[in-house]
């Protein structure tokens, strides 16, 4: 998730608050399922070259989408200053 930098920092936080609400919604069933079996598989494999992961980018880029557009009252405390961290440092890193 380093090509996704700076967006990849919040992979783990999309992913959690995706399996909280995994019921309630067909999409992250579907990211999910794309994601974490790949990311499996590869944590299992002993080469590990660059290129292997670029199947997984999609299902990780939604999930990372999906969680970046939480309206405000439906994300929790720290995940409403991890995102309001995120969109500042990105914004300083452009400039």
């Amino acid at each position: 998730s380093l090509f996704m930098w700076p967006f990849g920092l919040i992979a783990v936080g999309a992913g959690l608050q995706a399996l909280n609400r995994v019921r309630d919604d067909f999409r992250l069933r579907f990211c999910l399922a794309w994601y974490i079996p790949f990311w499996l598989v590869f944590e299992l494999i002993p080469t590990k070259l660059p290129h292997y992961v670029l199947p997984a980018y999609p299902g990780m880029a939604l999930l990372i989408g999906w969680l970046l557009t939480l309206q405000p009252q439906d994300a929790n405390a720290p995940l409403k200053r991890w995102q309001q961290w995120l969109w500042w440092s990105t914004a300083f890193g452009l400039v």
